[in-house]
């Protein structure tokens, strides 16, 4: 996911996402954190449960990429190695 976030820090592509992750990745805070402050709407949860529709997610654990296409309908917007972007 950091790699991620790192890939796309000077673009748009990462206003109005939710990064769903277990763990706490410093470094994907440290960009929540600097895209905050450029007014940009970057999220990091933990529960699947705080999801909502027409949300727009990034996830790279297969767990909750299992979950999450078990749970909600989802449209994949883009995959990026181990990494999955998709809209519910």
């Amino acid at each position: 996911l950091t790699e991620y976030a790192f890939k796309n820090k000077d673009n748009q592509s990462l206003d109005k996402v939710t990064f769903l992750t277990l763990y706490f990745d410093r470094p994907l805070y440290f960009y929540k954190y600097r895209l905050n402050t450029k007014g940009m709407d970057f999220r990091v949860v933990s529960s699947i449960d705080s999801l909502k529709e027409n949300t727009i997610v990034i996830v790279a654990e297969d767990s909750l990429k299992n979950s999450l296409l078990n749970r909600y309908k989802v449209r994949v917007l883009e995959e990026y190695k181990s990494v999955l972007k998709v809209k519910i």
